[in-house]
Order: structure tokens, then sequence, then C-alpha cells
């Protein structure tokens, strides 16, 4: 089950309760929610998804892809498909996308330039097992947006079975750094 709650984009911490029934056995979830200000800083970074797959998206807009209120998730001319399971085998890809929102307002030529790090670590332990070290962030052509998708994928062969906590952080040249942002995902 798939649930899109609007909040108004109102930035704060929320408390969603779920209630599921199916007119005789009812189940109830409850989760913390936080909405960021991505307008307020100078540089802020997007959680994390995680996912499987992605493919080059239909050129016919008649044809629709996805239901029209979802915004897809496009990276360098692909659509990512963000997973359900966050259960992955060997040799199956991870791809984690991410968005960096680049707010700085600069009146000169060059704006700053942005960096990622992204770092894997063994949940259990807090064993570090991939560091990413500080990696440059292209910008894609001038949109009017200020956000930047980012696409990385870990070779999770590499890793052995167990639960993992991947996280990742952005930087820029003027000195500001993002909170940093985690998502956990299991090898099998």
């Amino acid at each position: 089950m798939r649930c899109q709650i609007r909040c108004g984009h109102l930035p704060g911490d929320y408390q969603l309760e779920l209630l599921i029934t199916d007119g005789e056995k009812f189940g109830r979830a409850e989760a913390s929610v936080s909405v960021d200000d991505f307008r307020k800083g100078e540089l802020a970074i997007s959680g994390i998804a995680l996912g499987k797959r992605f493919h080059t998206p239909s050129a016919d807009e008649r044809v629709p892809t996805r239901a029209p209120q979802y915004v897809p998730l496009i990276f360098d001319g692909q659509e990512f498909t963000p997973a359900g399971d966050t259960r992955f085998k060997s040799g199956e890809p991870l791809m984690a996308y991410l968005e960096i929102y680049n707010n700085s307002r600069t009146d000169t030529a060059s704006p700053p330039r942005i960096q990622l790090e992204m770092k894997v670590s063994y949940s259990r332990t807090g064993e570090l097992k991939v560091d990413t070290g500080l990696r440059p962030v292209e910008a894609a052509t001038s949109t009017g947006n200020s956000a930047i998708p980012t696409v990385w994928t870990l070779a999770v062969e590499k890793l052995p079975p167990g639960t993992y906590r991947l996280e990742a952080q952005a930087i820029d040249s003027a000195g500001h750094k993002t909170e940093w942002r985690a998502a956990q995902f299991n090898v099998e």
C-alpha cells in the first residue's frame, strides 16, 4: 500500500497515525515525520531514496507512465524508481537517489562548487565499509530549479549479508554543509 499525504508544504515535525482495516481486522501504525524548509538554508539535502531500477521516460506525452500527482525522479535523462523493499541480493543493483538544494544567492559569476560524500556502515557494529570521500557534484543544465539530482550506484556484492546504514552529506566551496541524511538497507 502506498500513501501520499499533503501537508501544505509547511516545515516542521509531525506525528503520523495510520489506521487500516478490511472491515473485520485492523492495524495501526505511528511514525514521526519531519518536513524540512529547504528555502531557508544556503545548502540543503533531501532524504535518500533507494532503488533497484531506472528507465528512459516515454517521449510520447500521451502515454501516462505514472499518476499525474507524482513528480518523477529524473537523473541524466533516466527516471529512477524507488524500491518499496530495501533488501538487496548480491549482484542486484542498489541505487541511491537524492537531491541537493543550492539556495545561495550570489552576485558572482561562479556559484559555489558542491561536493558530496557518501558512507556505508555496518549497522550492528558501526564499522565503516564504504566511504566515497568528497566527490564533485555537477549541476544539471539550468532549469530554473535549484535542485541538483544525484544518483550513486553501490556494488552490494562487495558487502557481506547484514543491515547497513547509508549516509550522505553535501558541502560547498563557501563552507556550507548540510546535515547527514541516512537510509537503511539489507544485503542478503
